[in-house]
This record gives structure tokens, C-alpha cells and sequence, in this order.
């Protein structure tokens, strides 16, 4: 099956491939499964597999003067770990950055309970899993008995954390948020520290 691009756009680009302490003009190709960096001086490919964190507008001390709307993605290569920086206009920027997250979240089931607690009261709710869906602004969980979106506006305080939900101990992300008049917290396992760093 070919692989379709999701995104494509030219940009600046920084990659420890590159040889150079400053940001140049690349084009950037992202697909399902990677993330291409092409430059006059060469290429760098970067599995989504890969990746373990990515960080959206902020950007490591020595690279500051050069980076405005920029997003930085820390994966690991040979071994080691490297990041990548790409940088452009606004509305691309917005673009790569949702594609990229939904490539990077594509298939991945958590167990959640929701509410786990209202105001201060813990629920009786059961653990279900739940498939992981994004939007501008927000995440769903759907494929469960009562599917629930989280408006990313309305998250208050979250703690990473280790739970045991369904009878099995995973990481989780532990999130307080306020959807109508009162707080709500919300529980999601996921299968590993890379998915929980996404």
C-alpha cells in the first residue's frame, strides 16, 4: 500500500544531520508512518514510530533567536536522541501540528473512567476502553459505551501518573477539567510512556 502524505509544506528546518548550528529552508513532508526533512544539503527521515515527545512552541536556548511558530520532535536514532525543529508560517504550522498528532495517536487504545470524580466525589463509573480522537482545541474518546470530548480550554490541572484501571497498572494521565458549572476528573491509562509523553 503506498503511503499518502498528510502534510507538505516548505518551511525552516533543524536537524543534528544538517552539520550547521543555524535553521535553513527545507520542505517538509509528513505521511502516516514519517516525517521527511529535505534540505540542499540532504535529508532526514524520522519514523513516527521513533518519536517520543513533541514539543509545540518551545524551543531550545541556542535555537531561540531563529524559531517563532515552531514545533520540536525529540525521537530516537541509532541509539541516541536527536530532535528536529520545524518552523513556518502560522497556518501551516497549525496544519503539521494536528496531522502530526493524530499520525502519532492513529490506533492507539487507553483505558479511561470518567468521571472518576465530580467535585470532590468519587464516582462508581467503570473502566472502558476507549479510542483517541483530536480535534482543534480538543480530544475525544470514542469506541466506548458513553463516548466523551474534552475541550482542552476547559483542563484545569493534570498529573502524570501510574493507575490501575481494568485490572491492569499503565501509565495515565490524571486530568481535572471543568465542562459545565462543575470540576470533573478523568482518568486515561495508555499502553506506554512514549504515547503518555504524545
Amino acid at each position: 500500500m503506498e503511503e499518502s502524505v498528510v502534510a507538505d509544506f516548505v518551511g525552516r528546518v533543524h536537524t543534528t544531520a544538517l552539520g550547521s548550528d543555524d535553521p535553513v529552508s527545507g520542505r517538509v513532508l509528513l505521511s502516516q508512518r514519517r516525517l521527511v526533512l529535505v534540505t540542499d544539503g540532504g535529508k532526514t527521515t524520522v519514523p513516527l514510530s521513533a518519536v517520543f515527545d513533541i514539543v509545540v512552541g518551545t524551543v531550545p536556548g541556542e535555537l531561540q533567536s531563529f524559531f517563532s511558530d515552531s514545533v520540536t520532535v525529540a525521537y530516537e536514532s541509532d541509539g541516541s536522541r536527536r530532535t528536529a525543529l520545524v518552523e513556518g508560517e502560522s497556518d501551516d504550522m497549525e496544519r503539521f501540528t494536528r496531522v502530526l498528532f493524530k499520525a502519532l495517536l492513529r490506533n492507539v487504545t487507553v483505558t479511561v473512567r470518567h468521571p472518576a470524580k465530580v467535585g470532590g466525589r468519587v464516582t462508581d463509573a467503570s473502566d472502558h476502553t476507549a479510542s483517541v480522537s483530536l480535534s482543534t482545541g480538543a480530544i475525544g474518546f470514542a469506541d466506548c459505551p458513553e463516548p466523551f470530548r474534552v475541550e482542552l480550554s476547559s483542563v484545569i490541572d493534570y498529573e502524570r501518573t501510574t493507575r490501575t484501571l481494568a485490572g491492569e497498572k499503565r501509565p495515565a494521565l490524571v486530568f481535572r477539567h471543568v465542562p459545565d458549572a462543575q470540576t470533573v476528573t478523568s482518568i486515561a491509562t495508555v499502553p506506554n510512556e512514549r504515547t503518555l509523553n504524545v
